[in-house]
């Protein structure tokens, strides 16, 4: 896009506004047992002997 500048100042210039690479992902979150419950809410399909796609029931 019509930068003649190196790589080097970029990355100098964005080196501090990153996280730390030992950040992890995501925070943990505990709790004494039985305290918290967790669900997923994603959707199951599953695939039947004919090569069909159905969705799994909302209970089981």
């Amino acid at each position: 896009m019509g930068y003649d500048g190196g790589i080097t100042i970029i990355n100098d210039y964005v080196r501090d506004k990153r996280p730390a690479r030992n950040t992890p992902a995501v925070r943990r979150c505990e709790t004494f047992p039985g305290k918290q419950a967790q669900m997923d809410w994603g959707i199951i399909h599953y695939m039947d002997a004919s090569g069909t796609v159905h969705k799994a029931p909302d209970s089981l």
